[in-house]
């Protein structure tokens, strides 16, 4: 995991937690923030 957590959606996440991601989603690592999309 990061040192300042691992967000989905602005929730942390629980390390070895499987999470389901979709489309539009914002995951952020520490200050770096991104946006997942599908094609």
């Amino acid at each position: 995991g990061s040192v300042n957590g691992t967000f989905l959606n602005g929730q942390r996440l629980i390390p070895r937690q499987a999470r389901i991601v979709h489309d539009g989603d914002e995951m952020r690592f520490g200050k770096l923030a991104l946006r997942i999309y599908f094609k």
